[in-house]
């Protein structure tokens, strides 16, 4: 079976075992596409795991979204405020939406790449989701150098 770049063949099925982050009969689908660290989808590129994304700059929103969506944690064993009880999954939620991330035009592809392209802008997860995940043109602009992952806005 052919797996192209993104997974390998079960010589005994002959099903394609498809790398993190990717999905479909040959592996062909980014199952998490805006949490993409290269530019361009066409472009092999570096992907990480939900769990990891909180360890990065503040990455794209729908990244975010795309994780959470899905069931996935976005915060790590050892990223800032993860290592908390959790008593109530309301106090979760609210942490999440506390998150900064970086939200794009809808001409633009959000990908998690660093730098962000000039149009972006810093905002956190609960704006995003609150907006219905449309673009927030009033949002300050994501600045080139980006901080550290924080809950949060500086």
């Amino acid at each position: 079976c052919d797996c192209g770049p993104h997974g390998v063949c079960e010589p005994l099925t002959g099903e394609c075992l498809c790398q993190w982050g990717w999905a479909g009969k040959q592996c062909e689908v980014a199952a998490f596409p805006a949490c993409g660290l290269g530019a361009e989808l066409s472009r092999a590129q570096l992907a990480a795991s939900c769990a990891s994304m909180r360890l990065l700059s503040p990455v794209a929103c729908a990244c975010l979204a795309q994780c959470l969506d899905a069931g996935h944690e976005v915060c790590a064993h050892g990223s800032m405020g993860c290592n908390l009880p959790w008593p109530r999954p309301a106090k979760r939620a609210r942490f999440h939406e506390s998150l900064s991330c970086v939200d794009f035009p809808p001409a633009v592809a959000p990908s998690s790449a660093v730098p962000p392209p000039a149009q972006a802008r810093l905002t956190t997860l609960g704006r995003y989701l609150a907006g219905g995940r449309a673009f927030d043109s009033s949002a300050p602009a994501a600045p080139a150098e980006l901080p550290a992952y924080s809950s949060g806005t500086k």
